[in-house]
């Protein structure tokens, strides 16, 4: 009898079966941790956001500014425009945040819009357009800005964000 080294046909088969069956089952778990990830990411930053304009409206009204519906106040060395005293919904202005934070290299603006006559912006992760963050300024005085994840076209990228 001869020795035979090495693995049959078959069993090659078999091995690559196997391995393309782990793979099958694997793929959409990973593909939802990858999805899971992402969707904490834009809460933590949304949470972020919405904490840092309420630093904003702290120092805002403790300089008599959160009463007025236009104003600036400087921060980090730059002028940030508000609303009632909270930050416009503005790239310039939500910028400053992000910088603040850490943040300007990690998410990028996709949109400025209406919502129910407000202004609002979209902030998304780079390649990712299921959820982003909508910061929506406030309505009148003595309202708060809202700053939520939505699912919609306006998590969508547009060629150019003017403002």
């Amino acid at each position: 009898m001869s020795r035979q080294d090495g693995f049959t046909f078959i069993e090659a088969v078999v091995v690559i079966v196997l391995l393309c069956l782990f793979a099958v089952i694997a793929a959409p778990r990973f593909l939802s941790i990858q999805e899971d990830e992402k969707i904490a990411a834009l809460q933590g930053v949304a949470g972020a956001i919405y904490g840092a304009s309420g630093v904003i409206y702290s120092e805002s009204t403790s300089q008599g500014l959160a009463q007025k519906k236009s104003a600036s106040i400087r921060t980090s060395g730059q002028q940030i425009e508000l609303r009632y005293g909270y930050p416009r919904a503005t790239k310039a202005d939500l910028s400053i945040l992000l910088k603040d934070m850490g943040l300007d290299d990690n998410f990028y603006f996709i949109r400025s819009y209406l919502v129910d006559d407000r202004q609002a912006i979209s902030i998304g992760i780079r390649g990712y357009t299921e959820q982003c963050i909508q910061y929506v300024e406030p309505a009148s005085l003595g309202k708060t800005v809202f700053v939520e994840l939505i699912e919609s076209n306006n998590c969508l990228p547009i060629t150019n964000l003017s403002e």
